[in-house]
This record gives C-alpha cells, sequence and structure tokens, in this order.
C-alpha cells in the first residue's frame, strides 16, 4: 500500500478533533476515502502504524499471534501538531485534490473565455 498524504492529512484534523471539521467534513471525506480503498479499515490502520512510526502520534498497538498491528490512537505528539500546524493550510488541504483543481481551472477559463 502507498502512502496517501490526502488520507493522512484527514487522520490528523480527525485526531486534532477540530470540530469544525468533525461538524460538515468529516462525514464526506470518511465516504470518498471509503470509496478510494477497497480495504478502507485496514488502510487506516495502516497510516496510523506510519504516523505512530514517525512519532506523529501516541497510540497502543495490539498484536495478533499473525502479526497483524491494530492501532488504537490516543493523541498527537508534539512533532506530530507541528506538522498538523504546518500542513492545516487550506492550500495545503485542497490543492492536491485534483477535482478540486480541475474543477478550479474550469471555472477560470469560463470566467476569462466569456469576459474578454
Amino acid at each position: 500500500m502507498r502512502r496517501d498524504l490526502d488520507l493522512i492529512r484527514h487522520l490528523l484534523l480527525k485526531l486534532e478533533g477540530e470540530q469544525s471539521y468533525k461538524d460538515t467534513k468529516e462525514s464526506a471525506a470518511d465516504a470518498r476515502f471509503a470509496d478510494k480503498y477497497e480495504d478502507y479499515e485496514g488502510a487506516v490502520n495502516e497510516h496510523y502504524l506510519w504516523l505512530f512510526d514517525a512519532g506523529f502520534i501516541e497510540a497502543k498497538l495490539i498484536a495478533r499471534a499473525d502479526g497483524y498491528r491494530a492501532v488504537c490512537p490516543r493523541r498527537l505528539t508534539w512533532a506530530g501538531a507541528e506538522y498538523y500546524k504546518k500542513n492545516k493550510s487550506v492550500k495545503v488541504l485542497f490543492f492536491p485534490n485534483p477535482h478540486f483543481v480541475k474543477f478550479f481551472f474550469s471555472l477560470f477559463y469560463k470566467f476569462i473565455w466569456f469576459n474578454f
């Protein structure tokens, strides 16, 4: 599985507990990622494991006999909070989304085309 930085941002926003994010965007983002991954829970667990290995979150690891490690995240660490603060901006959160970029440039093109 490859790292998905959008999913990592989403998980950090969920873990940080931004109330405005929880009220408006969390369920839509969960649905978007659930459609993207065949095994959504496995993808979330793998990304939480990467965040734990990077030292961005405190978590409890539960190891099974077959080698699978489940992650129960608790909170962000200092390094995780700094990373979250740097990558919280609107530019970083929305511009990597290709649908947003396509929509933005199509509106810009229509505005320029029809006004000149």
